[in-house]
C-alpha cells in the first residue's frame, strides 16, 4: 500500500535536447529533439490539473533542455498559455529557466522582461568560475571555451532582474581542475560581477577525486564562509550566509537522513520533449531502455512504474544510519546510473566532502551565534522560520505575508506534504502555530513525510545530538580506512611490480 499519493504539479520540460555546448563533464546525449507546441500545451494541462487535484494554488515549470534559450518562439508559448491556464483555474504559474548564458537576443530581452513582470520568473545561469576554470570544461561544439560568449550577456540578465536580483542565480560545478579555485571564482561572482545568489556542487561522477582534493575543498570553503561572516559583522543581517549553497544550511533546521533525499517521481518529473514522463532529467538522459520511465502525456502516469518513487525514504538507502552528514547532497537518479540502484548509495570520497560542508555549516553557525546574529531570542524577528536553500531566487507568490516558512526552495517549485501532522504546505499555508515544516533542501523539487506523531523541526542544529568529538572521530575513522585502503592498493602494485 503506497503511503501517500501525490500528484506532480512541478516539472522540467526538455524544450529542446540540442545543445551549443559540449561540456565535457555533462551527462546529456546531444540530439535535434524539439518539444512541439501540443506536447507544451499537454504540459501545462497536466501540472495544473494535478495543481488542482491536489488542493494547492500553483503549478511551476522549469524550462531545460539541452539549451531552453535555443528555442525561444516555444518559450513564448509556454509562457503565454501557462498565465492563461493559471488565470482560468485562479492559481499561480511560475517559471524557472536553467540555461548556460551563453544565448542573448533582443527578443530573448524583451521577451523575459516582459514576462518578469507577470509571471514569477527565476533565472538559473550555469557558469563553472572565472575563465580558466570555466572554459576548462565548458567548452563549444568547436571545441573553444564558452566564457567569452556568458560574459558579455551577464548585463543584460541583470537588467531584466534590476527590480528582483534575487530571482537570478548562478551555478557552478566544481570538478577536479578548478576545485582549487574555488574560493577565487566564488569572489568572482560575488564582486566582479555583483551576484548575490551562488552555489556550488560537487560533481559526482569525478572519476579523479583524491583525498588531497578533501583538503582543499575544506580550505577553500572556509575561505568563503570567513568572507560571508565579514560582511556578516560588518552589515548586522545573515543573508550573505542565505544565498550560499551549501553553507546557507547552517541556519536550517537539522535534516534527517530518514528523509527523502528527492521529490522526483512524487511532486516533481521530468517531462521530455514527445512527451513522455520520468522522475528526473538524470534518469531520462541515462536510461536508454526507458526502465524508469514513469508515464506519458497520453496515457497518464504509471502508477506501478512510480510507486518505488513515492514509498521509499531515506532510511531505505544504504547510508550509515548513524552518520552525522546529516544535510549532505544524496541523489537517487546517480545512484541508479551508477550502482543500478536508487537504493544504492555513492559513498566514499563523496561522503569526506560532505563532513567538509558539514564542518563549515557548524563553524559558520557558531560564529553567527558569538555575534549574537543567531539565536532563540532573536531568531524569528532576523529570519524566517524555515530557512529554505534557495537556488533561483525567492518566488513572491510563494510566500506570504504571514508566513514564517520559504517553502519554494532554489527553484520554487517544492510542495511538501506533511503526513501524520496533517498540514499540507502550500505557498500560501505553510506554516501552522503548530506544525513543524519540512522544506527538504538541495533539489528544490521535493516531497517529504512527518513521521506520524514525531515532532522533527529544528531550526538550529541540536548539538547534543552529536558532540563534536564524536563527530571528529567517525571522520578521523573513515579517513583511517581509507588510507588503509590506499596502502593495500599500493602493496598489490608492488607485488605486480616485482
Amino acid at each position: 500500500m503506497m503511503k501517500w499519493k501525490w500528484m506532480p504539479a512541478a516539472a522540467s520540460l526538455l524544450l529542446t535536447e540540442d545543445c551549443n555546448l559540449r561540456c565535457t563533464y555533462c551527462f546529456e546525449k546531444h540530439n535535434k529533439k524539439k518539444m512541439s507546441n501540443e506536447v507544451a500545451l499537454k504540459s501545462l494541462e497536466f501540472l495544473s490539473n494535478n495543481a488542482i487535484e491536489n488542493k494547492q494554488n500553483y503549478f511551476s515549470v522549469t524550462m531545460f533542455g539541452g539549451e531552453p534559450l535555443l528555442q525561444p518562439d516555444l518559450m513564448e508559448f509556454i509562457f503565454k498559455n501557462g498565465h492563461r491556464i493559471a488565470q482560468e483555474k485562479k492559481i499561480h504559474f511560475s517559471v524557472t529557466i536553467i540555461t548556460n548564458a551563453t544565448i542573448m537576443s533582443d527578443k530573448i530581452f524583451n521577451m523575459l522582461s516582459y514576462w518578469n513582470t507577470k509571471i514569477s520568473l527565476s533565472v538559473q545561469l550555469s557558469v563553472d568560475g572565472k575563465k580558466e576554470s570555466h572554459d576548462l570544461y565548458r567548452i563549444t561544439a568547436a571545441g573553444i571555451g564558452s566564457f567569452y560568449l556568458i560574459e558579455k550577456n551577464i548585463p543584460k540578465f541583470k537588467e531584466i532582474f534590476k527590480n528582483n536580483p534575487k530571482s537570478l542565480n548562478i551555478h557552478g560545478v566544481i570538478n577536479k581542475k578548478t576545485l582549487p579555485k574555488l574560493y577565487e571564482n566564488y569572489k568572482m561572482f560575488r564582486e566582479e560581477w555583483g551576484f548575490s545568489r551562488i552555489w556550488f556542487l560537487i560533481l559526482q561522477s569525478e572519476t579523479e577525486w583524491s583525498y588531497e582534493d578533501v583538503a582543499i575543498y575544506e580550505e577553500n570553503l572556509r575561505l568563503i564562509a570567513d568572507y560571508q561572516l565579514n560582511i556578516v559583522r560588518r552589515e548586522g543581517n545573515i543573508d550573505e550566509i542565505r544565498n550560499y549553497a551549501p553553507i546557507d544550511k547552517c541556519l536550517s533546521f537539522e535534516r534527517n537522513l530518514s528523509n527523502s533525499p528527492c521529490g522526483a517521481g512524487k511532486n516533481f518529473v521530468t517531462i521530455t520533449a514527445n512527451g513522455e514522463i520520468y522522475p528526473c532529467h538524470h534518469f531520462y538522459f541515462n536510461d536508454p531502455n526507458k526502465e524508469t520511465k514513469i508515464g506519458d502525456l497520453d496515457n497518464g502516469l504509471d502508477e506501478a512504474a512510480r510507486r518505488i518513487y513515492i514509498d521509499y525514504d531515506g532510511t531505505d538507502l544504504t547510508c550509515e544510519k548513524n552518520c552525522p552528514n546529516n544535510s549532505c547532497y544524496r541523489c537517487i537518479a546517480q545512484n541508479w546510473t551508477d550502482k543500478g540502484s536508487i537504493f544504492s548509495q555513492i559513498k566514499g570520497i563523496n561522503c569526506l566532502f560532505s563532513g567538509v560542508e558539514k564542518k563549515i555549516q557548524d563553524y559558520t553557525l557558531k560564529e553567527l551565534r558569538k555575534m549574537g546574529i543567531f539565536n532563540k531570542s532573536n531568531q524569528k524577528s532576523n529570519n524566517p522560520n524555515c530557512l529554505c536553500d534557495l537556488r533561483s531566487g525567492e518566488n513572491q507568490s510563494n510566500q506570504s505575508n504571514n508566513s514564517d516558512c520559504y517553502c519554494d526552495l532554489r527553484t520554487g517549485n517544492s510542495q511538501t506534504e506533511g503526513v501524520g501532522c496533517g498540514n499540507n504546505v502550500t505557498p500560501k499555508n505553510n506554516q501552522s502555530k503548530e506544525s513543524d515544516c519540512y522544506c527538504d533542501l538541495r533539489t528544490g523539487n521535493t516531497q517529504t513525510i512527518f513521521p506520524e506523531g514525531e515532532k522533527q523541526m529544528s531550526c538550529e542544529l541540536n548539538d547534543e545530538k552529536k558532540s563534536k568529538k564524536e563527530i571528529d572521530i567517525i571522520l578521523i575513522n573513515q579517513l583511517a580506512e581509507a588510507v588503509i585502503k590506499i596502502i593495500d592498493e599500493i602493496e598489490e602494485i608492488k607485488k605486480k611490480i616485482e
